[in-house]
């Protein structure tokens, strides 16, 4: 069952100047886009995952992440997105990534998540188009990866 009341439409995440703001685009049935700008690290990781897991139990299956104005990620922020992306994938939907900066790329290869994830990089222009695409997560070599990433 769902409930959209669950869904925040403006959150700041931590308390200092490395702080996580997460901005509520729009949600749309199953999906809701998202604009994450900030630090995400281990001083805020686990309130973004319990943030994350609100939309998904308000019936959000597919969360798009806009994660252009994102400045920061650890290895705590990477626990968080894997931890979403298996929620999602739990509830038949997924992760998307937008417009991920060269930063979080470089992390995102070097751990090997950017063939796991999917990452849209296209423009801001496609917005519409992504979120009413069917999810297709392809592993490296173009095939479809199955399940969850463990993490």
């Amino acid at each position: 069952m769902s409930d959209k009341a669950l869904i925040p439409a403006d959150v700041t995440v931590g308390r200092d100047s490395g702080s996580l703001r997460v901005l509520t685009v729009f949600v749309d049935g199953s999906r809701a886009w998202l604009q994450v700008s900030g630090e995400l690290d281990v001083a805020n990781s686990g309130e973004l995952a319990a943030l994350l897991t609100r939309y998904l139990h308000a019936g959000c299956s597919t969360l798009v992440l806009d994660v252009s104005e994102l400045t920061f990620l650890d290895c705590a922020g990477l626990r968080a997105l894997v931890r979403t992306h298996n929620g999602c994938l739990a509830r038949g939907g997924g992760l998307v990534l937008r417009q991920v900066g060269p930063q979080v790329a470089r992390l995102l290869g070097l751990t090997q998540l950017d063939s796991a994830l999917v990452i849209d990089n296209r423009s801001r222009d496609s917005h519409d188009r992504a979120c009413t695409a069917p999810i297709v997560r392809l592993h490296a070599g173009g095939r479809a990866r199955p399940g969850p990433l463990t993490g």
